[in-house]
């Protein structure tokens, strides 16, 4: 599917942060090409992490399934899981609050959608947007909500 990683590189003070973003292969068949991806951003986001004075992130549709997750590593963390696995704020790909007209599977519920993060930030917010119809349009934004994070100073 041509899939590519990008790195964005800013500053904020002192602190220098990366950003990675990607759209991992789509559809249950791409599986292995999937993991093989995810594995190469973890890899990225682990080697920024390592970098002294970094604040590394790394999101996007992921279309990953929790049971092609590798292992990893204990400084990279799951901006969900970190902010308290609010199950109001898990699927981000959810058919059931979603309602799409065009979709076969109207009962999926999938967490394709992800923010990992490694560096001096621990405390963070997690939260979904695009969750409601638009009033004129009458649609959602897209079929996936939005994943949204604010990390917080840990001084």
């Amino acid at each position: 599917m041509g899939r590519s990683m990008l790195v964005v590189e800013g500053e904020y003070g002192d602190l220098i942060i990366k950003l990675i973003n990607t759209h991992l292969e789509s559809l249950r068949n791409f599986a292995s090409k999937r993991k093989a991806q995810f594995k190469e951003c973890i890899e990225k986001l682990n080697q920024f992490g390592n970098e002294p004075g970094v604040f590394a992130i790394f999101g996007g549709d992921l279309n990953i399934r929790d049971e092609e997750l590798c292992t990893l590593p204990s400084e990279i963390q799951d901006a969900w899981v970190a902010a308290g696995q609010l199950k109001e704020h898990e699927y981000t790909w959810d058919m059931i609050r979603n309602e799409p007209k065009d979709v076969i599977m109207r009962n999926a519920r999938c967490r394709f959608d992800r923010i990992y993060f490694t560096g001096i930030y621990k405390n963070v917010e997690f939260w979904l947007d695009g969750t409601e119809r638009d009033d004129v349009a009458k649609c959602f934004p897209s079929d996936h909500f939005a994943v949204c994070c604010r990390f917080f100073s840990p001084t």
